[in-house]
């Protein structure tokens, strides 16, 4: 009875960390790889213009969250389209998720830990 429930808890935990609309830099590596050719597919950073100029994920666009005019150029993005948002930490990206998915959103995640974890993972940045 008790390794029923654990096994119940565990896929119930599961479930919600896999629809908290994160992942692992390692994850979203392998997504990007996969969805380069889909033009249906984009690559959000919400980080400032700044930071964008100091190294980004190559097909990345840059839509600041800190510009006035931020939630506007976020819902100019598909609603269908299958998005991916990073921004230094994971704090900006995860705002925008919670924000994008308020607007109806249909299939939006970030990066977990954000270009930091990306770059700890020594996975590439462009200039």
């Amino acid at each position: 009875m008790f390794r029923t429930l654990s096994l119940l808890f565990i896929l119930a935990f599961s479930s919600c960390l896999a629809d908290s609309g994160e992942l692992s830099p390692a994850s979203a590596d392998s997504l990007i790889r996969a969805r380069k050719a889909d033009s249906a597919f984009r690559l959000v950073d919400v980080r400032t213009p700044e930071e964008f100029a100091s190294g980004h994920l190559s097909g990345a666009s840059m839509v600041d969250f800190h510009a006035p005019n931020f939630q506007t150029e976020i819902g100019k993005l598909p609603r269908e389209a299958k998005i991916l948002i990073y921004c230094r930490s994971g704090n900006r990206s995860g705002q925008t998720l919670q924000l994008m998915k308020s607007m109806g959103f249909k299939d939006a995640t970030h990066i977990a830990g954000g270009i930091n974890a990306w770059k700890a993972q020594g996975l590439p940045v462009v200039p």
